[in-house]
Parts: C-alpha cells; structure tokens; sequence
C-alpha cells in the first residue's frame, strides 16, 4: 500500500450514493466512515467497522499538524477531537474524497455521495492523520541500472526486479507512480528513467 494506491482505490468510489450508516452497495451506499471503511479494507488494513470518531481514536497516533496535509491524509471534522461527526481523504493540500449526505438519506432517499471537494468547503477541521507518514523511512530502491538495454525486462532483470510480462513489473510499477500500468511505450520510459537514476522503489 501506499499514498498513490490509496487515492487511486478511493476514487473508485466516486458515484457512490451517501446512506446513513451504509457500508456496502447493497446496503445502497456508504456514509464517510462506510466509505473510509471500504477503502481501507481495500488496501489491506486490517480494520472494522467503526464511526468517524472511532477511526480517529484507533488512528490518532498518526495525527500531523493541519498545515502537513498530503495526499492520503484521513481529515477529520467536527467540533472537537472528541466530538468528530465527518471523515475524509485527503486528494491533495487542498481537495478530498468524501462521502457527502445526511441522517435523512437512506436506501430509498440516497445522498449525494462519494465525490472530490475542496477542503475548505468545510470550516470545521479539527484533526489530520497521516497513516503514511513513516513512508519515507521505509522505502528502499533497486540498484541503479548501468547497462545500456532500453528494454524493460532486460532491465529490470538486471537489477533483481520482477520481470517477464506486465502482471509481474506492475507491483513495482504502481509503487512507483504507474497505478493503472499497462505497459506502454511512455510508461516504461518512465520507469527506465527511475532505474538508471537509481530511484526505483523496491516492492
């Protein structure tokens, strides 16, 4: 998991009705924290389901200051860190992914739901949470790539990387600013420039 896969999954979402308490399509829709839930459990935490409030009690260990926002940054409103009544994920800076609606929006009175927003179009910011904010120290690089091969796999091949078709390089290339890799032409470019400058990420 990491930032980029984490706003790729949560945009998937988009279009999603808002229903109060809601968690899964059948139920009609999500609410923020159905729709946090969701994404969440999509990339791997292992979580239940809870409140708005209830993620950042279990999350609050990994708050940041307001001005450290970054994309993948869970946003929680309300009217103080023990009263939060709203959830969201950070885009950017300065939108986010939530899950608009209210108590009225049910099933059969479905919300506006999952869509992409200013920050600001709420005044009650009272927490961030950075769940990705250790990233840095984690991440480690193959080694840099001093052949002179332009193709892909000889590449990767020849630094240890996953190699032979595009199911095996696509992990690496999603952890590397690729999420919807498909092999092209200009995406291994980008890659090719990463290995010969020693930046590739590891997986």
């Amino acid at each position: 998991m990491s930032r980029n896969s984490f706003i790729e999954t949560a945009k998937k979402f988009i279009g999603t009705p808002y229903v109060w308490g809601g968690e899964s399509l059948t139920e009609g829709g999500f609410d923020c924290s159905g729709f946090l839930y969701n994404v969440l459990k999509a990339e791997g935490f292992k979580v239940s389901r809870d409140t708005a409030q209830g993620y950042y009690n279990k999350y609050k260990k990994y708050e940041v200051s307001k001005s450290s926002i970054k994309a993948g940054c869970l946003l929680f409103f309300g009217k103080s860190k023990s009263s939060i009544s709203h959830v969201a994920i950070a885009q950017n800076s300065s939108t986010m992914i939530e899950s608009i609606g209210g108590k009225l929006n049910t099933k059969f009175n479905k919300g506006k739901g999952v869509t992409i927003s200013n920050i600001t179009r709420r005044k009650d910011l009272v927490a961030v949470v950075d769940l990705f904010k250790d990233e840095a120290a984690k991440i480690t690089y193959y080694p840099m790539y001093v052949g002179t091969s332009a193709l892909i796999d000889e590449i990767f091949k020849a630094i240890g990387a996953p190699y032979g078709n595009v199911a095996k390089r696509k992990p690496v290339a999603v952890l590397n600013g690729y999420p919807k890799y498909s092999g092209t032409a200009s995406e291994n470019i980008g890659l090719r420039r990463l290995a010969k400058q020693g930046k590739l990420r590891r997986t």
